[in-house]
């Protein structure tokens, strides 16, 4: 059997498409084993983190976050959600000034005294003779100006 040209020509062309091929499939290879080993090392890299974040207690951390939070979505309905978004900024501003150190301080050092300290037996004279305390008669003060605040109108109250 005899080539023409137009045979050889065809021939040459499988040829030329065949290298054309052979160098894609080689290229692939290529990327496929250096994709490859990047998958690897990312693999590692994820595993290493995820290693990390559960030695510092972050999954024990968010698995009692999201106990918390499910006591939350079964504790409370559509109405409880609604009426905390309308108060959410007055909450938060609350939360924020309780806060502060010196109010901080302050609870502190009632919880101590409430819990450590027992409380003076005294007579009503013991009393008026104990007000001679700058820090005694600070705290009145105090009590008086907190007395006066829960006297007054409250949100949607009356003065009475």
């Amino acid at each position: 059997m005899t080539l023409t040209a137009t045979d050889t020509d065809r021939l040459a062309a499988i040829e030329e498409q065949v290298e054309a091929l052979a160098k894609s499939v080689e290229a692939l290879s290529e990327l496929s084993s250096e994709l490859s080993a990047l998958g690897g090392e990312v693999f590692m890299a994820a595993t290493d983190r995820l290693a990390e974040a559960d030695r510092r207690g972050y999954f024990e951390f968010a698995k009692a976050a999201a106990g918390i939070a499910d006591r939350v979505v079964t504790g409370y309905d559509k109405e409880d959600v609604e009426a905390l978004g309308e108060n959410i900024v007055l909450i938060l501003d609350t939360v924020k000034e309780m806060t502060q150190p010196q109010v901080m301080g302050l609870l502190q050092r009632t919880t101590h005294t409430v819990l450590e300290e027992e409380p003076a037996q005294l007579s009503l004279f013991g009393m008026l003779r104990a007000t001679r305390d700058p820090e005694v008669r600070r705290g009145l003060g105090r009590l008086v100006v907190l007395l006066r605040s829960l006297g007054g109108p409250g949100q949607g109250g009356s003065n009475t």
